[in-house]
């Protein structure tokens, strides 16, 4: 043997010996390399980075390897797990600890590694937790749990937009978000907008986590908390899931090496994985209080597994995973999932805490075809009531607008605005917890016009404490408003809008059984295309109903939102207001109708006094209660009726040293079913006036000719050569009419002598029928009696109370097949036998405006006005120094006498001028506002 190898063998074997206990020494052990601050403000990131030593693992990323987390105790001795992780962003190779406090004072901490069965632990440390602005993670309320508060109990309720991808901090992204009032906004897990991959990727392989795209989401919720914005974070998009449906990106997951994507939702190795991936989540952001709702699955039904028939194990597996959040996440963040548009997923909702309705117009049939908004908004609200009946969940309708509209919008454009903005007013009316999830968050789709009305409802919506009432339906009578909410006995809010869009102002509505016991309540009106305040004024109830009519302060807006919360009595009387629910009513109908008068103080408050209200009536009809009327909670009923005279009736109240006040109801010799004026374009007609099914019209505003206004439905139809033998439209009637026995109508027509056969039915669907030739080339007024319509099996004489509808139906008569027009315009029904209360040779030949009364006024007053013939009319009213400060009227009105009501409520107390003028000839009176 070589000397010098044998003296090296010994070496060797001595260094063995004397090392080897030392290497059967080198233990597991974990320590503090650093945090990130000694204090740190409540809910505030705090992070640790850790020293691990002698730990054997080939994967970071599994927990079954290497299993770091660290227990944190707080002032109030509550202790946190929370899970640690592996961060390789830019090469860091560095184990971190993520924790938000939600206590004020000293907290401690220590870590754990468990490593090839053994454990190690660091030593105990401090840090401080100071004060903040921030109030912490979103839970789903249990004072409320239709609604969402923050982790210290503040309400929070979300104005939310879709950003699934592309999410930039700047001037147009999150900074833009958040000056627009929202406070929550969707994200995607996905490859494609420049999110950099997916978590768990091809690039990473299965059971790593690809740290490109963790530094993107560290980097979008970083910025989130800047702006103060939630994130409902979607880590199942379709796409990731699907191989054949809608969209594909199946081949972009690496779970693909694991199993087929049928098999996703079953498959028991893919579930390990799933698990290791979601326990990641969590301990890297799980810390972070701009996460906000985990989106288990976007739209389940885009994927193959549920495509393909594993629907129950689909369902079963977003079960299992929202029950792993629920244990894992110490935050418990609510889960949710989701189907496509179109579909109400009961059996889904019920397994999440989140139910979630993804409200894409077009996969459900409008309820008005021909008016979309009006459609929209109901579609928002039932869909939003719905959840808010079926779940004691807070609901929300995860994707919605974009461009699937009923109305197919062009975008943007002044309807697609009023399209969402319809959509969040009548979404958080029928109970939402959010605005609904706008599809998507970009300059075109959401434009400065949209993003203005989502910060305009934000005023309103974020000012309600939502978690301290118990909300239930709103029960409401109105004539033209479609009116939404949500009551309780302390706090009632809610939306109401013009059926048709036209202006919603002194319209009517009475929120029924709304109280039982009569008191007083503060109603705010707001302005909802700017969230602010209109209005406050204090009115009682009357035996359990709460009659409201919308304020008028001169502008055209469809729609109004209110708040209603019961408060004390106003002070010293100081004047008397008159309502009527019924401002015009036919005078053949002679069923009492009630004016409720309100005794109010000088703040425009109910003052709950007793006192004696003498009514007194100039004009035609009747009182029908006993005169005078003591008040009760400040108000006093009586009831008026028809005596069969036509005529305007002022109803006047008055009671000692009190401001008397006064009410108008106009008593029509004839009942408008339609004069065609009320609708602003061709989509509110055709919610109202529809096509017989079948037949080939095309119903349309005229407005070049017309009887009377500035309107008139023109019809254009084809009959035979392919086309149905007869071409209809036709309009439901709502109300009851006794006491007309005449139809009265303009017709211009194609002069065709073709036959117009008009059809009148009643509610069982009987009808009776009257035919005239199509020969009015210049158009004519035509009156019919009703006892010439005739019907049979059996013979029956119609009464004008039985009609519910009418129609308009072109036959070919004698003049053969083909296409052809009709103009329709002021169709009524009149009683031949009922006369003015004024007779004609009582009216004035010239233009009169007449003084208003009450002058001076506070609350409102009316002026009357005859014009002797259709007149080209603008009706003003200017301040004391010449500025024009209300348009009433201005264009054609037919002749006769006319009221206009005026409200005080946005003018200045002050002397203003009435301006009446027709062709070359003006009038003016004064009128005074007191305050």
């Amino acid at each position: 043997m070589n000397v010098k190898f044998a003296y090296l063998s010994r070496f060797l074997l001595l260094v063995f010996v004397f090392l080897w206990p030392c290497v059967l020494m080198a233990q597991l052990s974990v320590g503090v390399k650093s945090i990130s601050s000694e204090q740190v403000s409540l809910y505030e990131k705090f992070e640790v980075n850790l020293t691990i030593s002698n730990a054997q693992y080939t994967n970071p990323f599994d927990p079954d390897k290497i299993d770091v987390r660290a227990f944190f105790q707080s002032p109030s001795d509550s202790v946190w797990q929370i899970f640690g992780f592996y961060d390789n962003y830019q090469t860091r190779n560095a184990w971190k600890v993520r924790f938000a406090p939600n206590e004020i004072g000293s907290w401690q901490f220590y870590v754990q590694v468990i490593n090839k069965g053994d454990t190690a632990t660091s030593n105990v440390h401090t840090f401080q937790c100071l004060v903040s602005d921030y109030h912490g993670w979103i839970r789903i309320s249990e004072q409320n749990p239709h609604y969402f508060q923050y982790d210290d109990g503040t309400p929070f309720y979300g104005i939310a937009a879709y950003y699934p991808w592309g999410v930039s901090n700047g001037a147009q992204g999150l900074e833009l978000l958040q000056k627009s009032g929202a406070n929550l906004f969707g994200y995607w897990n996905i490859p494609y907008g420049d999110e950099k991959g997916i978590i768990e990727s091809l690039n990473s392989g299965i059971g790593h986590y690809d740290q490109t795209k963790c530094g993107r989401i560290d980097q979008v919720l970083q910025w989130a908390e800047e702006h103060n914005l939630k994130i409902m974070f979607a880590i199942w998009p379709h796409d990731l899931l699907s191989k054949t449906v809608w969209a594909h990106l199946w081949d972009e997951n690496p779970y693909k090496y694991v199993c087929k994507v049928d098999d996703f939702y079953s498959d028991t190795q893919a579930w390990n994985y799933q698990k290791k991936q979601y326990r990641y989540l969590i301990a890297r952001w799980g810390y972070s209080r701009a996460l906000a709702i985990w989106e288990i699955v976007n739209e389940i039904n885009g994927t193959d597994g549920w495509q393909h028939g594993h629907r129950l194990q689909a369902t079963n597996w977003v079960k299992k995973v929202h029950d792993f959040f629920q244990k894992n996440d110490p935050h418990r963040r609510p889960s949710t999932a989701s189907q496509s548009g179109g579909i109400y997923w009961p059996q889904g909702y019920s397994l999440t805490d989140v139910p979630n309705v993804h409200l894409y117009e077009t996969s459900w049939s409008p309820a008005f075809p021909g008016n979309p908004l009006r459609s929209s908004a109901f579609l928002y609200h039932q869909m939003a009531g719905d959840l808010f009946h079926d779940f004691q969940k807070p609901g929300i309708l995860g994707e919605a607008g974009y461009l699937n509209t009923f109305g197919n919008f062009d975008v943007p454009s002044a309807q697609y605005t009023q399209l969402y903005h319809n959509a969040i007013w009548a979404a958080w009316a029928g109970g939402n917890a959010t605005t609904p999830f706008w599809w998507s968050f970009n300059q075109k789709i959401m434009s400065n016009d949209v993003l203005q009305q989502m910060l305009a409802f934000s005023k309103v919506a974020k000012s309600i404490q939502y978690l301290h009432y118990e909300f239930k339906p709103l029960s409401a009578e109105a004539s033209h408003l479609d009116v939404f909410g949500l009551e309780s006995p302390t706090l009632t809010f809610g939306w109401a809008r013009e059926m048709n869009g036209n202006s919603a102002a002194q319209e009517f509505f009475t929120l029924n059984r709304f109280t039982d016991q009569d008191t007083a309540f503060s109603i705010q009106w707001i302005n909802t295309w700017s969230g602010n305040e209109i209005f406050t004024e204090i009115l009682p109830s009357n035996d359990g109903d709460l009659t409201l009519q919308i304020p008028d302060d001169g502008s055209t807006r469809p729609d109004v939102a209110f708040l209603i919360y019961p408060v004390v009595y106003g002070g010293k009387p100081f004047r008397l207001q008159l309502i009527s629910t019924v401002r015009s009513m036919f005078c053949g109908d002679t069923v009492p109708v009630p004016v409720l008068c309100y005794v109010k103080d000088s703040l425009n408050r109910v003052a709950n006094s007793q006192i004696a209200v003498n009514f007194g009536l100039k004009g035609p009809g009747i009182l029908c209660s006993s005169n005078p009327v003591t008040t009760s909670h400040g108000m006093a009923k009586i009831f008026f009726r028809s005596n069969g005279h036509a005529g305007r009736a002022v109803l006047v109240a008055k009671a000692g040293s009190l401001l008397p006040d006064s009410v108008c109801i106009e008593l029509k010799s004839q009942i408008t079913i339609d004069d065609f004026e009320y609708y602003s374009d061709d989509m509110a007609l055709q919610s109202v006036w529809l096509t017989r099914g079948g037949t080939s019209a095309t119903i349309t505003l005229d407005r070049s000719d017309f009887g009377d206004g500035n309107k008139s439905l023109r019809m254009d139809y084809a009959i035979g050569n392919g086309n149905p033998y007869y071409a209809g439209i036709f309009k439901l009637i709502s109300k009851m009419y006794p006491g007309a026995n005449v139809l009265r109508f303009w017709l211009k027509d194609d002069v065709s002598n073709r036959d117009l056969i008009i059809v009148l039915k009643d509610s069982s669907g009987k009808s009776w029928q009257y035919t005239l030739d199509l020969n009015h080339a210049n158009g004519m007024w035509l009156n019919i009696p009703l006892h010439r319509f005739t019907t049979s099996d059996p013979p029956q004489e119609l009464q004008s109370s039985q009609i519910r509808e009418i129609s308009f139906n072109v036959m070919e008569g004698n003049a053969g097949s083909g296409q052809g027009y009709l103009n329709l315009d002021g169709i009524t029904l009149q009683n031949e036998t009922f006369i003015d209360n004024q007779s004609p040779n009582e009216l004035p030949k010239k233009i009169r405006l007449e003084q208003n009364y009450p002058n001076p006024f506070n609350g409102q007053t009316v002026v009357k006005y005859f014009l002797p013939q259709r007149s080209n009319v603008s009706l003003q009213i200017f301040d004391i120094v010449g500025r024009k400060v209300r348009v009433l009227k201005n264009g054609y009105i037919s002749g006769g006498w006319h009221a206009q009501t005026i409200s005080s409520q946005s003018f200045a107390s002050g002397v203003y001028f009435v301006v009446l003028q027709a062709g070359q000839i003006k009038k003016v009176i004064k009128l005074m506002t007191i305050k």
